[in-house]
């Protein structure tokens, strides 16, 4: 019995270490132009828009609250928010070591 739970963490153990390493090679910063733009929110309960140019809110985000941005995606002073949605850029600033465009 003791094996098999040996077995089962050591397997745990391998999956995070390998989903780990696969975050930290696609987002780092020696990755160019294919890196990821992580940006964190700055106000708290920061509306997300469906459209940069629209009023209407389709949520909400925290302060302190870290999300993936579309490194491209900018108009009237909003950023896309990926999966998808609108945030002012005046409500997120790029982590450090991003690549925000």
């Amino acid at each position: 019995m003791a094996g098999k739970k040996g077995k089962r963490r050591l397997w745990i153990i391998v999956g995070a270490v390998a989903v780990i390493g696969l975050i930290l090679l696609s987002s780092g910063p020696g990755r160019g132009a294919g890196g990821l733009c992580l940006v964190k929110v700055t106000a708290d309960k920061t509306p997300v828009r469906s459209a940069p140019d629209t009023t209407d809110s389709v949520g909400t985000l925290p302060a302190g609250l870290v999300i993936q941005a579309d490194r491209k995606s900018r108009s009237n002073g909003f950023r896309k928010v990926l999966p998808r949605g609108w945030v002012a850029e005046q409500n997120i600033d790029p982590m450090p070591g991003s690549n925000c465009g």
